[in-house]
This record gives C-alpha cells, structure tokens and sequence, in this order.
C-alpha cells in the first residue's frame, strides 16, 4: 500500500488518530492519485480451502511485484474485498492473487477476461472492479544436458545425434496431454519453463512427465521416459527437472529437484534418480503430435 507521506511530520502529536483518516479522506480530492476497491469472488469449484489449494490470504498487486500498491487480506470463501488508497493516476497491471499457506499463488484473475488484468485510476476518484479468482496453472521447468563419456557437448556440436528434447506434461490419471514442447538443444542455459501461454497445465491433473530425446529433425531418439509423480503437483505450483542424455547409448535419466508434490521447488537437491522411470522402448513421446499453446516443435 502507498504511504501517506504526511504521516510521519504526525508522530507524536496526540491527535495522530484524528489526523490519519482525515488524511486518508483527502486522497480522493488528490488529481495525482485514486482509491481501488476490488471485489473478488471464486470460479467454480475453487474457494479458499478446495481440494488441494489451501488458501489464508488473497492479495492484490498493482505493478510487478507490487511495486505500485499492494494489500493483503485473510481469504473468505464467500468472497471480499480489497481496498486500496492513494493508488498513483494511471494504467496499472493488476494481480489478485490466493495465497497458500506455503506462501505460493495458487489462485489468480489472470485465466479470465484480459480486461481483469489491468486496471486504470484516475485522480480523485474512486474505483471499484470486480474480478474471478481461477486456480493458476502448475510450472514445469527443465535443464537438460546431452554428455558422450559424462562430458557434456556443445549444442552445435556436428558429431552429436541427440538435438532437442520434447517434454510432455500428463494426465495419467484421466489419459490426458496437458501440453507437449519441442526444445532445441541450444534453448538451454539453466532451467527454462515449458511455454505454457494458455494456462494448459493444470496443477490439480499434472501427475506425469513424458521425456523424448530428439534428432535435428525432430525425430525421437532412444526410448520414451515417463515419470509418475505419485500425486498430481498443485495448482500454481512449480516442478524442475534435470534430464541428462547419453548421446552414445541415447539413454536418458532425470531428477526431480526438490520439493515435491503438491510444494513448490525450492533447492537444487535431487530427492531421486528416475532413470528407472518407465520406457517404451524407443516410442515416440508425441501422443499424438498435439502442442497445442505452447508445443512449439520448431526447437526454439
């Protein structure tokens, strides 16, 4: 929240509680600043405490990270409200987010109308929007790394087969593709997500990881790595992969790095070589050949 700086020259004087309403009321006279209310309710069959999501708060955020204003309230399951003073005129990003109790966003308005995603105050007055809090899509990020003898190759490299690497997020529970990318080789340095623009990876079925090794053509090599997770990973919530192929054997391990299901990923120790995870025996991982929002299989 931005703070009335006419506060501070009050420290000390008795009548400081009658002076800061009064300063708070002449906000709305101020033509460099306006008042927000935002009314937030829930999309259907999301609240505060539904399945999986364990919501306390539900915060408002105008700019990036709240660098504009910011406001906090413990969440109501029958809805509420946020309000906010002394909001700078102009054209702001707006967030409202459903914070967990592991301090994660789990739900926000950003899977709605894109006119919920920003807002515009005008000086002295007051306004009031309404906005749907939607569960916020899981994160899938990969770092992969192609080795011959456990050195690891350069990406444009002649001597190696093994290009690109396509990572599926599934549904095993419901047979369902959330979303599939091609990556090339050359898109890594350090984790990068999987592209997810459409919201696709829903945190409440996102139980399964299918990995493909891929050619310069796009065409699988070695054997399909699918990773159960046991549970399905949460709404708003990250998972990270280190996927390592052997372009030699063209076999392929990965680890999930930290955390777990249903917790967001936190520290780079690995909780479990998968290598063990279930192949095909060189089956391609397309299901299909949907990369529908984000499945870009140019490599990059």
């Amino acid at each position: 929240m931005i703070m009335d700086l006419r506060l501070p020259f009050a420290r000390g004087i008795a009548a400081l509680g009658l002076l800061a309403p009064l300063a708070l009321a002449a906000c709305g006279d101020d033509p460099q600043s306006g008042g927000l209310t935002i009314n937030y309710t829930f999309a259907p069959g999301v609240s505060c405490n539904e399945d999986q999501e364990n919501v306390v708060d539900v915060r408002v955020e105008l700019g990036e990270e709240g660098s504009v204003a910011a406001e906090t309230e413990t969440c109501d399951n029958a809805g509420g409200e946020l309000v906010l003073a002394g909001v700078p005129a102009g054209t702001h990003d707006m967030f409202v987010l459903g914070i967990d109790d592991q301090g994660d966003a789990v739900l926000d308005n950003l899977g709605g109308l894109t006119a919920d995603d920003r807002v515009e105050i005008i000086g002295g007055n007051a306004k009031t929007v309404s906005v749907e809090l939607g569960l916020a899509p899981a994160r899938l990020e990969v770092r992969f790394q192609v080795e011959i003898d456990d050195f690891g190759v350069q990406c444009t490299a002649d001597n190696v087969t093994i290009k690109g690497l396509r990572v599926q997020a599934w549904s095993i529970s419901s047979a369902t593709m959330l979303i599939s990318h091609d990556f090339d080789l050359c898109d890594f340095a350090g984790y990068i997500p999987v592209p997810d623009p459409m919201r696709q990876i829903n945190g409440r079925q996102f139980d399964t990881v299918r990995l493909q090794a891929l050619d310069a053509s796009n065409n699988p090599v070695g054997g399909l790595v699918e990773i159960e997770l046991g549970a399905s990973v949460g709404a708003g919530k990250q998972l990270q992969l280190d996927v390592s192929c052997d372009d030699v054997s063209q076999d392929c391990e990965a680890q999930v790095l930290g955390g777990g299901s249903g917790t967001t990923t936190t520290t780079d120790d690995p909780t479990g070589d998968l290598t063990g995870g279930e192949t095909s025996g060189g089956g391609d991982a397309t299901a299909g050949g949907d990369t529908t929002a984000g499945g870009d299989t140019t490599g990059g």
